[in-house]
């Protein structure tokens, strides 16, 4: 046994926020490795393209986008973009997240609070409403199973959760998971 566990995501659509570098980019070779097809999205296009161009040498397709997830007007202008060049997502990971360093909870200043907001539960919350509507619309079977993802919170334990630490990412848990149980 090789303790490789292979997955077969031939053709699927696979959308990641913070896609273009770290975990994001990681996941992003591992689906096209498991013959997805990817949408990157990040705040820097350029970074999102340089892994387009990885995942097409890996004989996959791939588009890019450039994307602040805390604003909504840039959540819906993904979707659109995702559904106009791939017709659908069948998977959605929001992986983009922002976690910066504050001496205190005290000393947190209310911008950089409605940033980490912005980014780790307001964007994924309105690309999970986007994306989980449209794949409520789609008559699924066992064969056409969509999923909404999370990474932020995926590795958190149930609450009880350390404040603030876990809040920000954890805030968002009980509506994704409601909604990554989509109708089989």
């Amino acid at each position: 046994m090789s303790g490789r566990i292979e997955f077969d995501f031939k053709d699927k659509v696979v959308v990641i926020t913070g896609g273009s570098r770290g975990l994001g980019h990681s996941m992003a070779l591992g689906f096209a490795h498991a013959g997805a097809n990817l949408a990157i999205a990040s705040r820097k296009l350029d970074s999102c393209e340089a892994t387009v161009a990885e995942i097409r040498a890996l004989g996959r397709d791939a588009s890019a986008h450039a994307i602040h997830v805390g604003k909504w007007e840039d959540c819906n202008r993904l979707a659109d973009e995702v559904y106009a060049r791939w017709g659908r997502a069948d998977v959605l990971i929001n992986n983009a997240g922002l976690s910066p360093l504050a001496p205190s909870s005290v000393d947190t200043n209310e911008d950089l609070f409605d940033k980490v907001i912005g980014v780790n539960l307001k964007g994924p919350f309105r690309l999970s409403a986007l994306f989980g509507s449209e794949v409520r619309a789609i008559p699924t079977t066992p064969r056409t199973k969509c999923s909404l993802e999370n990474s932020a919170c995926s590795g958190w334990p149930e609450p009880p959760v350390p404040v603030p630490v876990g809040s920000p990412p954890c805030a968002i848990k009980p509506p994704i998971t409601r909604w990554k149980t989509v109708p089989s």
